[in-house]
């Protein structure tokens, strides 16, 4: 009876380790910008542009789409991971903007609503 126990405790450790080992791979997509994860920068795919797509999508998004804070996100991280610094701090800063922008929006908003009150 005890071999059957370490047999199952075995079992059950390699479906554990096995499942880890998947959540990180998972996690690792995750992390990637979506750029480099959909195009992987044009290595596996020939001769796609990642960013010649990504920023044809920027100019048919409007400027309130929440998916331009990722865009942005991601248009910097695909910058600096092919080495332009330089491009993926501008990026980095549209984003920041954005975001400065609707923060004060809310901050508008939400001080309009108080003195409403």
């Amino acid at each position: 009876m005890g071999w059957e126990v370490w047999e199952t405790v075995v079992v059950k450790f390699e479906e554990l380790i096995s499942q880890i080992k998947a959540d990180h791979k998972i996690q690792k997509i995750v992390e990637e910008p979506l750029s480099i994860n959909t195009f992987t920068t044009g290595k596996s795919t020939g001769s796609v542009n990642a960013e010649k797509y990504l920023i044809r999508f920027l100019d048919t998004i409007s400027p309130d789409d929440p998916l331009l804070d990722s865009l942005y996100e991601d248009l910097a991280k695909l910058a600096s991971y092919a080495g332009d610094y330089d491009k993926s701090v501008q990026w980095y800063q549209k984003g920041l903007a954005l975001q400065s922008q609707k923060t004060l929006s809310t901050v508008s908003e939400i001080n309009k609503s108080n003195n409403s009150t």
